[in-house]
Protein backbone atom coordinates (compact mmCIF):
# COMPACT_ATOMS: atom_id res chain seq x y z
CA UNK A 1 0.00 0.00 0.00
CA UNK A 2 2.90 2.39 0.55
CA UNK A 3 4.61 1.95 -2.61
CA UNK A 4 1.36 2.07 -4.07
CA UNK A 5 0.98 5.80 -2.62
CA UNK A 6 4.23 6.31 -3.44
CA UNK A 7 3.50 5.18 -7.01
CA UNK A 8 0.13 8.13 -7.03
CA UNK A 9 2.11 10.96 -5.56
CA UNK A 10 5.18 10.61 -8.02
CA UNK A 11 2.68 10.22 -10.97
CA UNK A 12 0.97 13.09 -9.76
CA UNK A 13 3.95 15.42 -9.38
CA UNK A 14 4.81 14.32 -12.20
CA UNK A 15 1.60 15.48 -13.69
CA UNK A 16 2.06 19.09 -12.17
CA UNK A 17 5.58 19.25 -13.69
CA UNK A 18 4.36 18.15 -17.03
CA UNK A 19 1.09 20.59 -16.99
CA UNK A 20 3.33 23.25 -16.04
CA UNK A 21 6.05 22.99 -18.34
CA UNK A 22 4.24 22.21 -21.79
CA UNK A 23 3.00 26.04 -22.13
CA UNK A 24 6.50 26.99 -21.76
CA UNK A 25 7.87 23.91 -24.16
CA UNK A 26 5.37 25.10 -26.59
CA UNK A 27 6.13 28.75 -26.66
CA UNK A 28 9.85 27.91 -27.28
CA UNK A 29 9.00 25.11 -29.78
CA UNK A 30 7.28 26.84 -32.17
CA UNK A 31 9.01 29.89 -32.45
CA UNK A 32 10.86 30.47 -35.50
CA UNK A 33 14.68 30.35 -35.29
CA UNK A 34 16.95 33.43 -35.75
CA UNK A 35 20.46 33.16 -37.45
CA UNK A 36 22.98 35.80 -35.90
CA UNK A 37 25.98 36.49 -38.16
CA UNK A 38 29.08 35.98 -36.38
CA UNK A 39 29.00 39.40 -33.82
CA UNK A 40 29.36 39.91 -30.24
CA UNK A 41 26.80 38.02 -28.36
CA UNK A 42 24.45 38.60 -25.32
CA UNK A 43 22.18 36.33 -23.23
CA UNK A 44 18.77 37.71 -25.26
CA UNK A 45 20.37 35.58 -28.19
CA UNK A 46 20.15 32.20 -25.80
CA UNK A 47 16.20 31.45 -26.66
CA UNK A 48 16.66 28.11 -26.84
CA UNK A 49 14.80 25.80 -23.68
CA UNK A 50 17.80 24.41 -20.94
CA UNK A 51 18.46 20.87 -21.12
CA UNK A 52 17.14 20.18 -17.74
CA UNK A 53 19.43 16.94 -17.03
CA UNK A 54 22.37 18.92 -18.62
CA UNK A 55 25.88 19.00 -16.11
CA UNK A 56 25.85 22.45 -17.98
CA UNK A 57 24.81 25.88 -17.35
CA UNK A 58 24.52 26.74 -20.94
CA UNK A 59 25.11 25.96 -24.48
CA UNK A 60 25.67 28.16 -27.41
CA UNK A 61 24.26 26.65 -31.41
CA UNK A 62 27.01 27.88 -33.99
CA UNK A 63 27.51 26.50 -37.39
CA UNK A 64 29.01 27.45 -40.57
CA UNK A 65 25.93 28.55 -43.72
CA UNK A 66 26.56 28.72 -47.26
CA UNK A 67 25.33 31.08 -48.69
CA UNK A 68 25.40 32.63 -52.83
CA UNK A 69 25.87 36.23 -53.81
CA UNK A 70 24.35 36.65 -57.47
CA UNK A 71 26.40 39.92 -58.11
CA UNK A 72 29.65 37.83 -57.74
CA UNK A 73 28.36 35.07 -59.26
CA UNK A 74 30.01 33.29 -55.92
CA UNK A 75 29.27 31.06 -52.90
CA UNK A 76 30.26 32.53 -49.39
CA UNK A 77 30.11 31.58 -45.86
CA UNK A 78 29.45 32.80 -42.77
CA UNK A 79 29.39 31.93 -38.60
CA UNK A 80 26.08 32.14 -37.68
CA UNK A 81 24.29 31.28 -34.27
CA UNK A 82 21.21 29.69 -34.06
CA UNK A 83 19.09 31.31 -31.01
CA UNK A 84 16.82 28.39 -30.24
CA UNK A 85 19.84 25.65 -30.62
CA UNK A 86 21.06 27.74 -28.12
CA UNK A 87 19.90 28.16 -24.41
CA UNK A 88 20.98 28.99 -20.81
CA UNK A 89 19.81 28.03 -17.47
CA UNK A 90 18.49 31.60 -15.59
CA UNK A 91 20.63 31.40 -12.77
CA UNK A 92 23.80 32.27 -15.10
CA UNK A 93 21.94 34.22 -17.40
CA UNK A 94 23.61 37.15 -15.51
CA UNK A 95 27.05 35.61 -16.22
CA UNK A 96 29.82 37.98 -18.13
CA UNK A 97 32.46 35.08 -17.60
CA UNK A 98 30.22 32.37 -18.96
CA UNK A 99 29.08 34.42 -21.61
CA UNK A 100 32.57 34.90 -22.75
CA UNK A 101 33.22 32.07 -22.89
CA UNK A 102 30.18 31.01 -24.90
CA UNK A 103 31.53 34.03 -27.13
CA UNK A 104 34.69 32.10 -27.91
CA UNK A 105 32.65 28.98 -29.32
CA UNK A 106 31.40 31.57 -32.09
CA UNK A 107 34.83 32.99 -32.70
CA UNK A 108 36.12 29.26 -33.03
CA UNK A 109 33.02 29.03 -35.69
CA UNK A 110 34.22 32.10 -37.48
CA UNK A 111 37.88 31.03 -37.44
CA UNK A 112 36.75 28.01 -39.98
CA UNK A 113 34.17 30.06 -41.46
CA UNK A 114 37.02 32.26 -43.00
CA UNK A 115 39.09 28.72 -43.93
CA UNK A 116 36.11 27.64 -46.01
CA UNK A 117 36.12 31.33 -47.91
CA UNK A 118 40.05 30.94 -47.85
CA UNK A 119 39.32 27.92 -50.74
CA UNK A 120 36.30 29.13 -52.49
CA UNK A 121 38.51 32.11 -53.14
CA UNK A 122 41.74 29.96 -53.95
CA UNK A 123 39.39 27.64 -56.35
CA UNK A 124 37.30 30.23 -58.38
CA UNK A 125 35.85 27.91 -60.39
CA UNK A 126 35.31 25.05 -57.50
CA UNK A 127 31.64 23.37 -58.10
CA UNK A 128 28.82 23.55 -55.45
CA UNK A 129 30.10 19.78 -54.89
CA UNK A 130 33.58 20.55 -54.35
CA UNK A 131 32.52 23.23 -51.56
CA UNK A 132 30.45 21.20 -49.86
CA UNK A 133 33.19 18.40 -49.92
CA UNK A 134 35.32 21.04 -48.03
CA UNK A 135 33.17 22.21 -45.78
CA UNK A 136 32.61 18.91 -44.60
CA UNK A 137 36.47 18.57 -44.01
CA UNK A 138 36.11 21.79 -42.31
CA UNK A 139 33.59 20.71 -40.35
CA UNK A 140 35.16 17.58 -38.44
CA UNK A 141 38.33 20.12 -37.35
CA UNK A 142 35.88 22.97 -35.97
CA UNK A 143 34.05 20.19 -34.13
CA UNK A 144 37.54 18.79 -32.77
CA UNK A 145 38.69 22.22 -31.99
CA UNK A 146 35.25 23.09 -30.34
CA UNK A 147 35.52 19.86 -27.70
CA UNK A 148 39.67 20.59 -27.42
CA UNK A 149 38.46 24.14 -26.24
CA UNK A 150 35.88 22.63 -24.01
CA UNK A 151 38.09 19.86 -22.23
CA UNK A 152 41.39 21.89 -21.89
CA UNK A 153 39.15 24.55 -19.83
CA UNK A 154 36.72 22.40 -18.77
CA UNK A 155 33.74 24.38 -19.93
CA UNK A 156 35.43 27.38 -18.56
CA UNK A 157 36.37 26.29 -15.40
CA UNK A 158 39.75 26.30 -15.41
CA UNK A 159 40.33 30.48 -15.15
CA UNK A 160 44.23 30.04 -16.92
CA UNK A 161 43.61 27.73 -19.33
CA UNK A 162 40.36 30.03 -20.78
CA UNK A 163 42.57 32.72 -20.87
CA UNK A 164 45.21 31.14 -23.14
CA UNK A 165 42.24 29.82 -25.21
CA UNK A 166 41.09 33.32 -25.80
CA UNK A 167 44.64 34.73 -26.49
CA UNK A 168 45.16 31.68 -29.14
CA UNK A 169 41.62 32.51 -30.75
CA UNK A 170 42.12 36.16 -31.15
CA UNK A 171 45.57 35.55 -32.60
CA UNK A 172 44.38 33.36 -35.46
CA UNK A 173 41.56 35.45 -36.07
CA UNK A 174 43.46 38.97 -35.98
CA UNK A 175 46.55 37.50 -37.98
CA UNK A 176 48.85 40.54 -39.89
CA UNK A 177 46.57 42.59 -38.03
CA UNK A 178 47.61 41.51 -34.07
CA UNK A 179 50.92 43.05 -34.68
CA UNK A 180 51.97 46.24 -33.61
CA UNK A 181 54.93 48.34 -34.96
CA UNK A 182 57.03 51.14 -33.23
CA UNK A 183 57.79 53.39 -36.25
CA UNK A 184 60.40 54.69 -34.29
CA UNK A 185 62.30 52.36 -32.08
CA UNK A 186 61.37 49.43 -34.73
CA UNK A 187 59.98 47.23 -32.14
CA UNK A 188 57.50 44.60 -33.36
CA UNK A 189 55.16 42.92 -31.05
CA UNK A 190 52.12 40.24 -31.42
CA UNK A 191 49.51 42.47 -29.22
CA UNK A 192 46.34 41.71 -31.16
CA UNK A 193 44.18 44.45 -28.66
CA UNK A 194 46.88 47.00 -27.56
CA UNK A 195 44.41 49.88 -25.64
CA UNK A 196 46.86 52.03 -24.17
CA UNK A 197 49.68 53.64 -25.39
CA UNK A 198 52.09 56.63 -23.51
CA UNK A 199 55.20 58.69 -23.83
CA UNK A 200 57.09 60.33 -21.56
CA UNK A 201 60.74 60.99 -19.79
CA UNK A 202 61.65 58.54 -16.48
CA UNK A 203 65.30 59.49 -15.34
CA UNK A 204 66.11 61.71 -18.13
CA UNK A 205 65.70 58.64 -20.59
CA UNK A 206 62.79 59.10 -23.25
CA UNK A 207 60.19 56.41 -23.65
CA UNK A 208 57.22 55.37 -25.92
CA UNK A 209 54.70 52.71 -24.32
CA UNK A 210 52.35 50.52 -25.53
CA UNK A 211 50.22 48.08 -23.37
CA UNK A 212 47.14 45.64 -23.57
CA UNK A 213 44.78 44.88 -20.26
CA UNK A 214 42.77 41.61 -21.00
CA UNK A 215 43.04 37.67 -20.47
CA UNK A 216 43.59 38.49 -16.91
CA UNK A 217 47.04 40.10 -17.77
CA UNK A 218 48.78 43.40 -18.67
CA UNK A 219 51.29 42.92 -21.48
CA UNK A 220 53.34 46.17 -22.14
CA UNK A 221 55.81 46.76 -24.52
CA UNK A 222 58.59 50.27 -24.10
CA UNK A 223 61.00 51.49 -25.90
CA UNK A 224 63.67 53.41 -24.45
CA UNK A 225 66.15 56.11 -25.98
CA UNK A 226 69.39 54.16 -24.40
CA UNK A 227 71.71 52.52 -26.19
CA UNK A 228 74.76 49.98 -25.54
CA UNK A 229 72.78 49.18 -22.37
CA UNK A 230 75.52 47.05 -19.77
CA UNK A 231 73.43 44.02 -19.33
CA UNK A 232 75.39 43.09 -15.80
CA UNK A 233 74.64 46.50 -14.56
CA UNK A 234 70.89 46.56 -15.96
CA UNK A 235 70.58 43.05 -13.98
CA UNK A 236 71.73 44.90 -10.69
CA UNK A 237 69.42 47.98 -10.72
CA UNK A 238 66.41 45.50 -11.47
CA UNK A 239 67.27 43.26 -8.58
CA UNK A 240 67.49 46.02 -6.83
CA UNK A 241 64.28 48.05 -7.82
CA UNK A 242 62.73 44.66 -7.47
CA UNK A 243 63.79 44.16 -3.83
CA UNK A 244 62.47 48.21 -3.00
CA UNK A 245 59.16 46.66 -4.32
CA UNK A 246 59.28 44.14 -1.86
CA UNK A 247 58.72 42.03 -4.59
CA UNK A 248 60.25 38.01 -4.25
CA UNK A 249 63.25 37.60 -7.24
CA UNK A 250 62.38 33.96 -8.65
CA UNK A 251 64.73 34.33 -11.89
CA UNK A 252 67.30 36.75 -13.26
CA UNK A 253 69.38 35.87 -16.09
CA UNK A 254 71.20 37.11 -18.82
CA UNK A 255 71.37 35.44 -22.04
CA UNK A 256 73.86 37.01 -24.62
CA UNK A 257 73.33 34.97 -27.37
CA UNK A 258 69.92 35.75 -27.90
CA UNK A 259 69.98 39.60 -28.61
CA UNK A 260 71.54 40.34 -25.87
CA UNK A 261 68.29 39.88 -23.44
CA UNK A 262 67.90 39.51 -19.79
CA UNK A 263 64.94 37.74 -17.98
CA UNK A 264 63.44 38.40 -14.82
CA UNK A 265 60.44 37.19 -13.00
CA UNK A 266 59.39 38.20 -9.58
CA UNK A 267 56.24 37.97 -7.52
CA UNK A 268 54.80 40.71 -5.64
CA UNK A 269 52.89 40.20 -2.18
CA UNK A 270 49.35 40.52 -3.88
CA UNK A 271 49.75 37.77 -5.74
CA UNK A 272 51.26 38.56 -9.11
CA UNK A 273 53.69 37.24 -11.07
CA UNK A 274 55.73 39.45 -13.31
CA UNK A 275 57.63 37.75 -16.23
CA UNK A 276 60.35 40.48 -18.07
CA UNK A 277 62.47 40.28 -20.62
CA UNK A 278 64.93 43.14 -21.52
CA UNK A 279 66.61 43.49 -24.90
CA UNK A 280 69.11 45.80 -26.18
CA UNK A 281 70.68 47.18 -29.47
CA UNK A 282 73.29 50.07 -30.69
CA UNK A 283 70.25 52.30 -30.19
CA UNK A 284 67.82 50.98 -27.48
CA UNK A 285 66.66 49.55 -24.83
CA UNK A 286 63.20 47.31 -24.99
CA UNK A 287 61.34 46.32 -22.22
CA UNK A 288 58.48 43.63 -22.78
CA UNK A 289 56.62 43.05 -19.34
CA UNK A 290 53.34 40.79 -18.41
CA UNK A 291 52.06 40.50 -15.37
CA UNK A 292 49.52 37.64 -14.59
CA UNK A 293 47.67 36.24 -11.43
CA UNK A 294 49.68 33.80 -9.21
CA UNK A 295 46.48 32.86 -7.11
CA UNK A 296 44.76 30.20 -9.30
CA UNK A 297 46.67 27.55 -8.97
CA UNK A 298 47.87 26.18 -12.45
CA UNK A 299 49.17 29.57 -14.27
CA UNK A 300 50.57 27.36 -17.20
CA UNK A 301 47.76 28.98 -19.37
CA UNK A 302 49.18 32.26 -18.81
CA UNK A 303 52.43 31.35 -18.93
CA UNK A 304 51.76 30.26 -22.83
CA UNK A 305 50.31 34.19 -23.49
CA UNK A 306 53.55 35.32 -21.87
CA UNK A 307 56.14 33.19 -23.79
CA UNK A 308 54.17 34.12 -26.84
CA UNK A 309 54.12 37.61 -26.71
CA UNK A 310 57.92 37.78 -25.39
CA UNK A 311 58.88 35.45 -27.80
CA UNK A 312 57.14 36.98 -30.64
CA UNK A 313 58.91 40.27 -30.67
CA UNK A 314 62.20 41.56 -33.35
CA UNK A 315 63.02 44.71 -34.29
CA UNK A 316 62.46 45.88 -37.73
CA UNK A 317 63.69 48.66 -40.48
CA UNK A 318 61.04 51.70 -40.45
CA UNK A 319 62.96 53.84 -42.72
CA UNK A 320 61.05 53.45 -45.68
CA UNK A 321 57.69 54.49 -43.74
CA UNK A 322 59.72 57.47 -42.56
CA UNK A 323 61.09 58.32 -46.80
CA UNK A 324 57.26 57.97 -47.80
CA UNK A 325 55.63 60.17 -45.31
CA UNK A 326 58.87 62.90 -46.05
CA UNK A 327 57.86 62.20 -49.72
CA UNK A 328 54.32 63.46 -48.64
CA UNK A 329 54.84 66.21 -46.79
CA UNK A 330 52.04 68.60 -47.82
CA UNK A 331 53.61 71.73 -45.70
CA UNK A 332 56.83 73.69 -47.38
CA UNK A 333 60.35 73.43 -45.55
CA UNK A 334 61.40 76.49 -44.27
CA UNK A 335 65.12 77.21 -44.77
CA UNK A 336 66.86 80.22 -43.31
CA UNK A 337 70.42 81.04 -42.09
CA UNK A 338 71.08 81.90 -37.88
CA UNK A 339 73.74 84.40 -36.31
CA UNK A 340 74.37 84.61 -32.71
CA UNK A 341 73.53 88.19 -30.77
CA UNK A 342 74.41 88.82 -27.64
CA UNK A 343 72.14 89.55 -24.34
CA UNK A 344 71.59 93.10 -25.35
CA UNK A 345 70.64 92.27 -28.99
CA UNK A 346 68.29 90.15 -27.05
CA UNK A 347 66.24 92.12 -25.41
CA UNK A 348 66.34 95.15 -28.34
CA UNK A 349 65.64 92.51 -31.33
CA UNK A 350 62.57 92.76 -33.27
CA UNK A 351 63.54 89.77 -35.55
CA UNK A 352 62.97 86.02 -34.71
CA UNK A 353 65.24 85.00 -32.00
CA UNK A 354 65.98 81.42 -31.01
CA UNK A 355 67.65 80.82 -27.12
CA UNK A 356 69.91 77.73 -27.28
CA UNK A 357 68.64 76.51 -23.89
CA UNK A 358 70.83 73.51 -22.52
CA UNK A 359 69.95 70.01 -24.48
CA UNK A 360 68.04 67.36 -22.91
CA UNK A 361 65.56 64.37 -23.51
CA UNK A 362 62.64 66.40 -25.08
CA UNK A 363 61.68 64.06 -27.61
CA UNK A 364 62.14 60.58 -28.67
CA UNK A 365 64.05 59.82 -32.14
CA UNK A 366 64.73 57.18 -34.77
CA UNK A 367 68.12 58.34 -36.73
CA UNK A 368 69.58 59.93 -38.21
CA UNK A 369 69.26 57.56 -41.17
CA UNK A 370 70.38 58.37 -45.08
CA UNK A 371 68.95 57.43 -48.57
CA UNK A 372 70.22 56.22 -51.09
CA UNK A 373 71.40 59.93 -53.26
CA UNK A 374 72.60 60.87 -49.75
CA UNK A 375 70.01 62.57 -47.85
CA UNK A 376 69.76 62.35 -43.82
CA UNK A 377 66.61 62.18 -42.12
CA UNK A 378 65.54 62.00 -38.36
CA UNK A 379 62.47 61.35 -36.98
CA UNK A 380 60.99 63.05 -34.00
CA UNK A 381 58.09 62.69 -31.44
CA UNK A 382 57.62 65.01 -28.67
CA UNK A 383 57.30 63.34 -25.16
CA UNK A 384 58.31 66.26 -23.09
CA UNK A 385 55.57 68.91 -23.61
CA UNK A 386 51.93 68.70 -25.22
CA UNK A 387 51.68 68.20 -28.72
CA UNK A 388 49.17 71.25 -28.36
CA UNK A 389 51.91 73.60 -27.27
CA UNK A 390 54.28 73.16 -30.10
CA UNK A 391 55.01 76.23 -32.23
CA UNK A 392 57.65 75.18 -34.42
CA UNK A 393 59.71 72.43 -34.99
CA UNK A 394 63.11 73.05 -36.09
CA UNK A 395 67.06 71.90 -37.12
CA UNK A 396 70.43 73.59 -37.46
CA UNK A 397 73.53 72.23 -38.86
CA UNK A 398 76.06 74.97 -38.29
CA UNK A 399 74.26 78.07 -40.10
CA UNK A 400 71.41 76.36 -41.66
CA UNK A 401 68.17 75.96 -39.97
CA UNK A 402 65.18 74.11 -40.55
CA UNK A 403 61.90 75.21 -39.19
CA UNK A 404 58.55 72.68 -40.23
CA UNK A 405 54.97 72.88 -38.12
CA UNK A 406 54.34 70.20 -35.85
CA UNK A 407 52.63 66.70 -37.05
CA UNK A 408 50.50 64.69 -34.43
CA UNK A 409 52.31 61.72 -35.72
CA UNK A 410 55.47 62.66 -35.18
CA UNK A 411 57.91 65.18 -37.11
CA UNK A 412 60.09 64.13 -39.97
CA UNK A 413 63.48 66.21 -40.11
CA UNK A 414 64.77 66.16 -43.90
CA UNK A 415 68.23 67.50 -45.15
CA UNK A 416 69.10 67.51 -49.12
CA UNK A 417 72.57 65.43 -49.11
CA UNK A 418 73.89 69.05 -50.92
CA UNK A 419 73.55 70.76 -47.41
CA UNK A 420 75.20 68.41 -45.42
CA UNK A 421 78.73 69.04 -44.02
CA UNK A 422 81.65 67.05 -45.24
CA UNK A 423 83.30 66.51 -42.11
CA UNK A 424 82.44 65.84 -38.59
CA UNK A 425 79.07 68.11 -37.31
CA UNK A 426 76.92 69.00 -34.92
CA UNK A 427 73.04 69.28 -35.06
CA UNK A 428 70.45 70.47 -32.84
CA UNK A 429 66.99 69.50 -33.49
CA UNK A 430 63.53 70.25 -31.22
CA UNK A 431 60.66 72.19 -31.12
CA UNK A 432 59.58 75.96 -29.78
CA UNK A 433 56.77 76.47 -27.54
CA UNK A 434 53.37 79.15 -28.40
CA UNK A 435 53.81 79.84 -24.40
CA UNK A 436 57.12 81.27 -25.15
CA UNK A 437 55.82 83.92 -27.72
CA UNK A 438 55.20 86.59 -25.57
CA UNK A 439 58.84 86.51 -24.65
CA UNK A 440 62.31 88.40 -26.50
CA UNK A 441 63.20 84.75 -27.86
CA UNK A 442 62.15 81.59 -28.20
CA UNK A 443 63.47 78.52 -26.25
CA UNK A 444 64.52 75.71 -28.61
CA UNK A 445 63.87 72.69 -26.46
CA UNK A 446 66.74 70.34 -28.42
CA UNK A 447 68.78 67.42 -28.52
CA UNK A 448 72.44 67.71 -29.58
CA UNK A 449 74.07 64.68 -32.02
CA UNK A 450 77.84 64.58 -33.48
CA UNK A 451 77.60 62.87 -37.00
CA UNK A 452 80.62 61.53 -38.34
CA UNK A 453 79.99 61.32 -42.39
CA UNK A 454 80.98 57.89 -44.00
CA UNK A 455 83.77 59.32 -45.62
CA UNK A 456 85.68 60.33 -42.57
Amino acid sequence: MANYLKIKIGIAASSIFVIVLVPLLQNKFFASATIKRWSNISWDDFQGIPRPFSSYDASIGTAIYLDYDPVTNRHFAYAGQNNIYSWANEEVSGSDYLLNHEQYHFNITELHARRLNKYIADNPDATLNSIMLRLGSINIDLNDMQNQYDWETDHSTILDKQRSWEYKIDSLLMLEKGWLTDKFSGARVYLPNATDSSKGVVGGVAYRLYAQYSYGMQLSLVSYQQSNVDLKVLRETIRHNIEKRAERVKRISIDTVDNFRLVTISEDTLRNTYYQAWLTNDSYLYQLKTRYPNDTGDTTGYIRIADSFINSFQVVDTENYWFAKAEALKSPVIISTVSKIDKQEKNQTTRNCIEIIRPGAHGFYKGPFFRDDGAMFIAYDYVAHPDSLHNEDMLIIGKDLYKQPPMSEGQIFFVPADKLPTERYNLKFGYTLLQDSTNSCYKLYHQNLEIVPASE
